[in-house]
């Protein structure tokens, strides 16, 4: 089990963008899993919300990319992954 304080330490991480955009789309497919709804999801979530925001921001993710994200999601029943692209377009 981990520490608290181990649990809060902050990092930093270095990746190319390409490797953002697989984490990125792995998590959203991570997040389909009907097993994925514990304890664990919200964060998850919230790194989901960086990393998008960050392959937006770069112009990694067109505002059409973006609409078939949110359509897809919603489409696979995950409004809550849905409702962080809709925000952050």
């Amino acid at each position: 089990m981990i520490s608290p304080e181990t649990a809060m330490k902050r990092v930093q991480l270095e990746f190319s963008m390409l490797e953002v955009l697989m984490i990125q789309g792995n998590l959203a497919l991570a997040l389909r899993h009907p097993g994925n709804q514990g304890y664990s999801r919200p964060y998850v979530l919230n790194i989901l919300a960086i990393l998008t925001r960050l392959l937006k921001t770069e112009g990694a993710l067109s505002e059409e990319e973006m609409l078939w994200m949110i359509e897809d999601e919603m489409a696979q029943g995950c409004s809550d992954v849905a409702a962080i692209y809709r925000r952050l377009r």
